[in-house]
């Protein structure tokens, strides 16, 4: 009896884990069909973004105006406001180092992001995704989005590493909390 009843409660978590899988994370934050805006800026390459964030291909500028088509488990389908684009996000968790539902937050706002506080220059560089010497740290996230944290495990430290593409890196130093040169 005693196996018999084990046997039962193991094929129950086997069949509710197997249910599960694929399914919507459950407590994502933005259900479908929510208006959000990008909260930084990132390049998608034939309706395709791998948030280990490459930075090739076509640039989705901070704040642009989107809809959330629908959100899984691993990825989240978006259309830009805009000429009606589809561009899916596929969350790569082990560069990331966050699930979809830190993917989604991090990537979009529910109101667009205020760019007053930074100066003239700072403004310019965030809208075109560029990085340039003098930025702030909060200026580089918002204009280049997270750095893959297996490269960058923390937004602590004065080197950020990014990918231009699969194959090339460059580096974002920080020196007294302000960007000193990118490599």
């Amino acid at each position: 009896m005693k196996r018999s009843l084990t046997s039962w409660v193991m094929a129950g978590i086997l069949a509710f884990l197997f249910g599960c899988a694929g399914r919507p994370a459950p407590d994502v934050a933005a259900a479908p069909d929510q208006t959000r805006y990008a909260a930084h800026s990132f390049f998608h390459e034939k309706g395709k973004h791998l948030t280990t964030n490459y930075r090739t291909g076509t640039l989705v500028p901070i704040n642009t105006k989107v809809r959330i088509v629908s959100t899984g488990s691993k990825d989240i389908k978006i259309e830009l406001a805009e000429g009606g684009q589809a561009i899916e996000i596929s969350n790569v968790a082990n560069y990331s180092g966050q699930d979809i539902n830190g993917i989604l937050g991090r990537m979009f706002s529910p109101a667009p992001i205020d760019l007053s506080r930074f100066s003239d220059q700072e403004r310019r560089l965030i809208l075109a995704g560029q990085v340039d010497a003098g930025m702030s740290r909060e200026a580089v996230i918002l204009a280049l989005g997270y750095p893959p944290s297996h490269k960058t495990p923390s937004l602590e430290g004065d080197a950020w590493t990014y990918w231009r593409n699969r194959f090339v890196t460059f580096v974002v130093e920080f020196e007294n909390g302000k960007v000193a040169r990118v490599r």
